[in-house]
């Protein structure tokens, strides 16, 4: 709830019975962990990874 997520969306996530990897596709999940604070805490985008290794600034 600190990360902004919904009570009600917290709450629900917290009392599932799913494991974390079916929980880390869910609204709230990407709610509280966005790019942003993924960012912050030093991880890097797989996506802008694979960006830069197939598509250089050099071919453009």
């Amino acid at each position: 709830m600190r990360l902004g997520v919904p009570k009600d969306f917290a709450i629900g996530t917290g009392m599932s019975r799913k494991g974390y990897w079916h929980l880390a596709k869910t609204l709230s999940t990407n709610c509280g962990l966005g790019i942003e604070f993924l960012q912050k805490q030093g991880l890097t985008s797989i996506r802008t990874l694979w960006i830069k290794i197939h598509h250089p600034a050099k071919a453009r």
